[in-house]
């Protein structure tokens, strides 16, 4: 069976790179920040082999966040990875990602 590639959504780097920056502020070495947000793109990438590994975010967040696109939720402590899967493709994009006490609904 042919696994899913993934790519992540131009918001979603932004999100990536802001994460650095605010991990780097805590971290002398750029060594341990690198790493930290490998671990969170480590994570991400368990859906290349199981895509709804995830859950529903519609059934998390008790509202309906798209009722067009089936969004999922990847939780990568302390962080939220939001996607969604084109099984046609066997392609999941990562929209955004973003630490658990922001507030979900803005970001949509």
């Amino acid at each position: 069976m042919k696994k899913y590639s993934i790519e992540f959504s131009e918001v979603a780097i932004e999100d990536l790179q802001s994460i650095s920056a605010y991990v780097g502020e805590y971290f002398i070495e750029k060594a341990r920040t690198d790493a930290y947000v490998l671990s969170i793109i480590d994570r991400i990438e368990l859906l290349k082999s199981v895509p709804n590994m995830g859950v529903l975010a519609n059934d998390k967040l008790g509202v309906p966040v798209s009722t067009e696109i089936g969004y999922r939720l990847l939780f990568v402590d302390p962080y939220v990875a939001v996607y969604y899967v084109e099984d046609e493709n066997k392609l999941i994009t990562i929209v955004r990602i973003f630490h658990q006490k922001q507030d979900f609904s803005s970001l949509f």
